[in-house]
């Protein structure tokens, strides 16, 4: 019914969406950037991980061509990360 997806899609707008959480800290992106493989990651997070193990991707454990990650911000996540705080009133933590 109707008043379920409702109710059910305001339970969920207390979590962020998955989109918006970094696969390595498990938090809300603070500056979000974009592998080669086009997974997003915590700049800090994915650096680190780099330093330990460079060239490899932290997600798939698979190599990166030519050994680079080749980061680049990750603009339409930052937008949507800004849209749903402003949306629910929260911050980054």
């Amino acid at each position: 019914s109707s008043t379920m997806i409702a109710s059910n899609t305001l339970a969920n707008d207390k979590d962020p969406p998955r989109a918006l959480i970094c696969p390595i800290t498990f938090e809300i992106f603070r500056e979000p950037v974009q592998d080669e493989k086009g997974h997003t990651f915590e700049r800090a997070a994915i650096e680190a991980c780099l330093r330990e193990r460079p060239g490899v991707c932290p997600l798939t454990n698979e190599r990166y061509s030519r050994g680079q990650a080749r980061l680049t911000s990750n603009r339409a996540i930052k937008h949507m990360i800004d849209e749903y705080l402003e949306r629910t009133g929260g911050s980054r933590a």
